[in-house]
């Protein structure tokens, strides 16, 4: 028995061995499986796996600087910041999100080349034309983020 528990372990640290064989290793042994709650037995919904929180975004120009308004369903924290020598800007969400930006990148032609959002919905990353100071508003279920050209 102790092979075996040695043998589950190495597929917890090591997730080589497909996931039904782990079950069916913590289940001869009597152990829960590795992706459920060990006081329960209930699986463990992944943070990856929340739904989406629906959310859109509008741009507007004001004295020289270029606004961004999020609006989400339900409260989201958002995180700002840069990366490649201020060249990318990336807002990570505490949930995950679903959000339309091909649009951002025809709003803002002078700041913003492109932007997309990660596969899984955490961040917002934006490539940018120009470094930029930025000033953010969080609220509960929105968020503004302020961009101004150096």
């Amino acid at each position: 028995m102790r092979f075996i528990k040695i043998i589950a372990l190495l597929v917890v640290v090591s997730g080589a061995i497909h996931a039904n064989v782990a079950y069916a290793i913590f289940s001869i042994e009597g152990f829960p499986p590795p992706d459920s709650n060990p006081r329960s037995g209930q699986p463990v919904v992944p943070a990856g796996a929340q739904s989406p929180v629906k959310s859109e975004v509008a741009v507007s120009k004001e004295a020289g600087s270029t606004r961004l308004s999020f609006r989400f369903e339900r409260p989201v924290s958002v995180s700002v910041r840069t990366a490649n020598s201020g060249k990318i800007l990336v807002l990570e969400f505490n949930h995950p999100v679903e959000l339309q930006v091909g649009q951002l990148s025809e709003s803002a032609p002078d700041l913003i080349s492109a932007a997309r959002t990660d596969p899984d919905g955490s961040a917002l990353r934006f490539a940018l034309k120009q470094k930029v100071n930025v000033r953010t508003f969080p609220s509960n279920d929105s968020f503004i983020l302020d961009l101004m050209p150096e």
